[in-house]
């Protein structure tokens, strides 16, 4: 029996879901919404998950006892710097066409908003189409799906004595715990990143094929030994053979893997090769040497529920920065604007002791300025201050405060890999 959470009028409530049976309608409805892969992952998601529990699935339905909307809570968690961010993600967003522009997915939002607040999320992500989440406070942040191409006769082939030098085959159970090992060296380069463990890589293995968002998880071996894994994408954007993840690589590796990736698109009747992957890896970088353009990315739409909230949770972080710094031993009140609302952090001898919420009773004006959209892609490395000043003309801050905010919040290497 699923749970009322509120009637929206006599003929819609939303609800959340609280068994299997819930759990199969609303995939149906996915089906109907989007397509069989999409009913596949919110199945998989809700019945053999790690992170997810059955009443994040929510859904508005009508008097009929049909789904006619629906959104979930997908938790994660992400590496900040050291720091562990609980992230909650707002995924398989979809209402049946007649119940369009009704403001269903607004009121499902606010539940899952609440969610957030109750549950401690330090943010909130999502994957969904351009602007329309902007009403929702979310904005662009955090490299998602990058478009790096290789063209096929860009990679070299073997020459007549040559070989290949690295075997590969499909990942398998047993191959976890060294898998993770590999990605948790892997991530040491990247200041943002994905926090794994040998759960979600089961959970990969053996229940995303099954999904829309699926992959093959490839390892590849040096004499029987376990040097790199990487993952192709089996419905990514476009034709091309897509690389969804990569350990960490020698050059001589990563062009052995270009070879083979050139092999299985030939297989495969790819055109070419598209590395969705960090941008800091050594495949990329062998890659673009070889000729491959890197056309950028999207993003991660991300918001940040309590800025007062996150600023605590970053705290060691900041204070890291301080210590290597020209601030070091700081003594002082830093007072932030956010236009909407205010924010000190109070400094003793380099050390945060405080960040509370001002009142605004005397004004908007600051030392340090910040529009509040413009402070998730600076808080979260995406954009430095400059170029945040280059597109925010209402970001200021007097030199020292730029300095300090120079120092406080650089920009950051991150890459999201993927949990299901």
């Amino acid at each position: 029996m699923s749970i009322t959470i509120k009637e929206l009028d006599k003929s819609l409530t939303i609800k959340v879901a609280d068994n299997r049976t819930d759990i199969e309608r609303i995939a149906k409805f996915d089906n109907a919404v989007f397509d069989e892969r999409v009913g596949s992952l919110c199945l998989e998601l809700f019945l053999n998950h790690p992170n997810t529990q059955i009443n994040d699935l929510i859904f508005v339905e009508n008097e009929k006892g049909e789904v006619v909307s629906s959104l979930c809570l997908i938790p994660w968690e992400w590496n900040y710097d050291g720091i562990i961010l609980n992230v909650g993600e707002m995924g398989i967003v979809g209402t049946a066409e007649e119940y369009r522009r009704q403001g269903l997915i607004r009121s499902q939002v606010e539940y899952f908003k609440q969610l957030l607040n109750e549950r401690g999320f330090d943010i909130s992500i999502i994957q969904g189409i351009p602007y329309f989440y902007r009403q929702f406070g979310y904005e662009y942040s955090v490299p998602l799906e990058r478009n790096c191409i290789i063209e096929l006769y860009q990679i070299p082939d073997y020459s007549e004595d040559e070989r290949p030098k690295l075997s590969y085959r499909i990942a398998e159970k047993k191959d976890i715990s060294e898998i993770q090992r590999l990605y948790d060296e892997s991530s040491k380069s990247l200041a943002i990143n994905t926090k794994k463990n040998e759960n979600i890589w089961r959970y990969l293995i053996e229940h995303n094929p099954k999904t829309g968002t699926a992959v093959d998880i490839w390892v590849a071996e040096d004499n029987g030994q376990i040097v790199g894994y990487f993952l192709i994408a089996k419905h990514p954007f476009g034709n091309a053979l897509t690389v969804a993840e990569v350990s960490k690589l020698s050059y001589d590796n990563a062009l052995d893997i270009l070879r083979y990736l050139k092999k299985l698109a030939i297989e495969n009747n790819k055109p070419n090769i598209r590395l969705n992957i960090q941008s800091n890896c050594e495949l990329i970088k062998t890659a673009l040497y070889h000729g491959a353009i890197d056309r950028g990315t999207y993003a991660w739409q991300i918001n940040i529920p309590d800025m007062v909230k996150f600023l605590k949770k970053i705290s060691p972080v900041l204070e890291s920065r301080i210590a290597n710094s020209p601030f070091l031993g700081l003594t002082e009140q830093i007072r932030i604007s956010f236009y909407t609302e205010k924010v000190s952090i109070s400094f003793d001898k380099g050390h945060i002791t405080s960040i509370d919420k001002l009142e605004l009773t005397d004004g908007w004006y600051e030392p340090i300025r910040i529009p509040p959209m413009s402070a998730v892609p600076l808080f979260l490395g995406c954009r430095d201050r400059k170029e945040s000043c280059e597109l925010w003309k209402d970001m200021g801050a007097s030199p020292k405060y730029s300095y300090l905010f120079d120092t406080l919040f650089p920009k950051m290497d991150s890459c999201i890999y993927t949990i299901y």
